[in-house]
């Protein structure tokens, strides 16, 4: 992602997400080497996967999951807050 300009927003936040590996426990298919910025705060997490948010889930959410194979995964999430 390149920013061809200053951001008129203050405190804008940019959110990439994209799978990072076909299984659970298959090859990885991309691997973030380095963020830049030439100006401003540029800062990289890595985000575990977010098992509290399984506790509000109700039985139609369960289920729901459990019949549909292509559930919502974030496996990577690269967060670039632009100042």
């Amino acid at each position: 992602v390149t920013n061809m300009g200053n951001c008129i927003a203050p405190d804008f936040e940019l959110q990439i997400t994209h799978p990072n590996a076909l299984k659970r426990n298959g090859v990885k298919l991309f691997e973030i080497l380095d963020i830049k910025t030439s100006d401003g705060e540029c800062r990289f997490d890595s985000h575990p996967r977010n098992c509290t948010e399984m506790q509000n889930v109700t039985i139609f959410h369960q289920m729901f999951n459990l019949f549909n194979k292509f559930g919502r995964k974030v496996l990577v999430r690269t967060n670039i807050k632009l100042t």
